[in-house]
């Protein structure tokens, strides 16, 4: 008991210090700080909103998380240091129950806490989303389907699906199978609890005016086969798949293996396949193929088969540390690029922060953005993300180029490396733009660089002036900064050129 004591201390300590470590020196994830922004507004005004003291908005994905994080910042934690800090409290948490479900040593809650260093999703969990937590309540989801514990059933169902709408698809076979397979009185729980999530619904109606958070409308598009992520997932555990059947295939092809297979793996799987999955940081999205084999690894090879166990860890880590960085391209060319660099990489002294506070000093800039997380969220200003992520107008459309030309904003940023990042790439984007017919709105099925092509169509070169600005490098690179336009017409014009100046360079 005290050595279980002496482990969870020691691994708490180290969470702490993790968590004040990358909170203090890095940038959280541009997604991330969206979410952020809305938990600092909320606990600071009571709305939930983008913006401060406007109508409810919720491009806040994970609802639960966004609360949790509000409550820590209404008594004084950082936010970024708080979402850290819940994640690996999460995974210490985790790591106990399987311990304890299991009959494991004490030596596994280290094990399982440090195997998850080598699964993408923990990298994306320590840049401010939500997954170790979201991972926790679905390893308690699938313990108590296991036990046939209905009660736990649901409520870790609720739990989930307040923190992502998407936990539905996790929870769908589990509820239908146990809903038929119980009795009249439970059935009656069944049915109180979606008249709850019904009630959800309708108080989100009631509040935001839409059925589903914004980033629902904005991020799915279905396109047939559109990622393999799943595919890599299944190699990093193929080795154990293998094993796992050739020694109990006979005993796994049960009922609820089968319902946990379908609702945990398939159904989500079948769903994430065919949607592009923006801001997909280190797989995160399939975070659930860790969780569901290493709860079938440990299910089958019990205590007595501890070598065997130990090996299969081993050879999970080595895996999936391995396809991180074999896969992980855009990763690596990132390290590799970045070299003379690499102490700006997104970093707090970065260009992007420098940005940020001295926007803080001029009051009420209007900025319209591409992308609306860390520059928003570090400046607080007042900001309309283009791509719908925190306005009704553009969540089912984005926004296009005759908005643009109507509307009149201090400053327009657009994050683009479709032309590159130079003075004569941002003159070549204008130009291409130029052959495009404008419109109020963009469809879906656009692309990114086509979204950006005709946003840029709405661009008066006579209204605005014309930056490139350095976000990460201290330099001016190919495909490593943001093309800026600042309103000649806008009273603030020489405070926001003398900001831009001192990092970017002006083109003609």
């Amino acid at each position: 008991m005290r050595n279980i004591i002496h482990i969870n201390i020691s691994l708490s300590v180290f969470s702490i210090i993790i968590s004040y470590i990358v909170s203090w020196y890095f940038l959280p994830n541009e997604d991330a700080a969206i979410l952020f922004r809305y938990s600092e507004n909320l606990a600071n005004s009571g709305v939930i909103s983008y913006n401060l003291n406007t109508q409810p908005t919720e491009g806040a994905t994970d609802f639960l998380w966004m609360i949790i994080l509000s409550l820590f910042y209404k008594i004084g934690f950082d936010t970024f240091f708080s979402a850290i800090l819940i994640n690996l409290i999460s995974l210490i948490f985790l790591s106990n129950i399987f311990r304890r479900k299991f009959n494991l040593s004490n030596k596994y809650i280290f094990f399982i806490y440090v195997l998850h260093f080598s699964f993408g999703f923990f990298w994306a969990s320590i840049f401010g989303f939500s997954i170790l937590l979201i991972e926790l309540v679905l390893l308690l989801l699938m313990i108590a389907t296991y036990e046939g514990n209905l009660k736990k059933i649901l409520f870790f169902s609720f739990i989930g699906t307040l923190l992502r709408p998407d936990f539905f698809l996790f929870i769908f076979f589990i509820n239908i199978y146990f809903f038929y397979k119980s009795k009249f009185k439970d059935r009656i729980i069944i049915l109180i609890f979606v008249l709850f999530g019904v009630l959800y619904f309708f108080l989100r109606y009631m509040y935001f005016d839409e059925l589903f958070p914004l980033p629902f409308y904005v991020k799915t598009q279905w396109i047939l086969m559109e990622n393999l992520g799943w595919l890599k997932q299944l190699l990093i555990f193929l080795p154990i798949i293998l094993y796992l059947i050739y020694i109990k295939s006979y005993n796994f092809f049960k009922h609820i293996d089968i319902i946990v297979l379908l609702s945990v793996i398939i159904l989500p799987t079948i769903y994430y396949a065919n949607n592009v999955l923006y801001q997909n940081v280190g797989q995160r999205f399939y975070f659930y193929f860790s969780i569901f084999f290493l709860l079938i690894l440990f299910k089958y090879l019990s205590s007595e088969k501890e070598k065997i166990l130990k090996t299969s860890l081993a050879f999970i880590f080595l895996f999936s540390t391995f396809s991180n960085l074999y896969f992980e391209k855009e990763f690596i060319s990132k390290v590799k690029n970045n070299l003379n660099n690499i102490s700006n990489f997104s970093k707090k002294n970065s260009n992007i922060i420098f940005l940020a506070n001295e926007l803080k000093k001029i009051d009420s800039v209007k900025l319209a953005t591409t992308e609306a997380g860390l520059l928003p969220y570090y400046s607080g200003i007042f900001t309309t993300d283009l791509f719908g992520l925190n306005d009704k107008r553009f969540a089912k459309k984005s926004a296009g180029g005759s908005y643009i030309e109507e509307s009149d904003y201090d400053m327009i940023i657009l994050n683009t490396d479709r032309f590159g990042t130079r003075c004569n790439s941002l003159s070549k984007l204008l130009d291409e733009s130029k052959k495009l017919k404008k419109l109020y709105k963009v469809k879906r099925e656009n692309n990114w660089s086509a979204f950006i092509l005709q946003l840029s169509s709405g661009i008066d070169a006579n209204k605005y002036g014309k930056y490139v600005f350095p976000y990460y490098s201290q330099y001016i690179q190919q495909n490593k900064n943001t093309f800026i336009f600042i309103n000649n017409e806008s009273n603030k014009f020489q405070d926001l050129e003398n900001i831009i100046l001192k990092k970017g360079l002006k083109c003609n």
